[in-house]
């Protein structure tokens, strides 16, 4: 995994960089984005015509980057509410199924009793512990 974390690298890798990597990089698997640019996440999907999958690497933007296509989360909020991650992962898979952006196999890797009205419950806890 390739980390594009400006703030603390003091380093901000442009998406055609980053897919350059990956295409010359024996090994290198998906990105973590921690710019706070969903648009510059999207854009490393585009370039890699999908092959390069993105994590979100910020808190704040964790439903918006779900629902932009981004194939997980890698942030401190998983440490502090895994449970609650899993949900509103696994609800944001269970809307891109329903709306048919993606088939159960590849989408949806959960149990269907975890992810059942997981989007309402997540998205209200996590509002209320500031993520949103």
């Amino acid at each position: 995994m390739i980390y594009n974390n400006p703030a603390t690298s003091g380093v901000d890798m442009s998406p055609e960089l980053l897919v350059r990597m990956f295409e010359t990089i024996d090994n290198l698997t998906m990105v973590k984005g921690c710019t706070g640019d969903l648009s510059r996440m999207q854009r490393v999907g585009q370039l890699s015509g999908g092959w390069l999958p993105f994590y979100n690497g910020i808190n704040p933007l964790v439903l918006d980057a779900l629902q932009a296509g981004a194939a997980g989360l890698c942030t401190a909020g998983l440490c502090l509410r895994p449970q609650r991650c899993i949900d509103l992962y696994s609800a944001e898979a269970l809307r891109r199924i329903r709306v048919g952006e993606c088939d159960p196999d590849s989408c949806a890797p959960v149990l269907p009793e975890k992810i059942r009205d997981a989007y309402e419950k997540t998205y209200r806890e996590l509002n209320v512990f500031g993520f949103f």
